[in-house]
């Protein structure tokens, strides 16, 4: 059990180190630190049933509406920042484009 009563787990993930550092350097400038922010973000994603920021696509097949994209623009345009980090040699060895495939659903 946590310090107030509540259970907890750990969470680890492997993230490229430079972007580990300039999110801790924005999270000290904010006057917070990174598992503050990270466990912000996670209950606001929770308690609204959404990302917390704007997830509209550019191009062809963008969301309309209010600022929101369905899942298939989402996963275009995660497969398409993929492969351009992947081009540049700068894909995480963690994170893999297959999971980004279409699918049968």
């Amino acid at each position: 059990m946590g310090a107030r009563g509540k259970e907890t787990t750990a969470v680890t993930m492997r993230l490229p180190r430079d972007l580990v550092n300039q999110f801790d350097e924005f999270a000290r400038n904010m006057g917070a630190d990174r598992k503050t922010l990270v466990q912000m973000f996670m209950k606001k994603c929770v308690d609204n049933q959404k990302l917390p920021f704007d997830t509209s696509v550019s191009g062809d097949g963008a969301a309309s509406g209010e600022g929101t994209a369905s899942r298939d623009d989402l996963r275009k345009a995660i497969r398409s920042i993929l492969a351009e980090d992947e081009a540049a040699g700068k894909l995480p060895g963690s994170l893999s484009r297959a999971f980004f495939e279409e699918d049968d659903e």
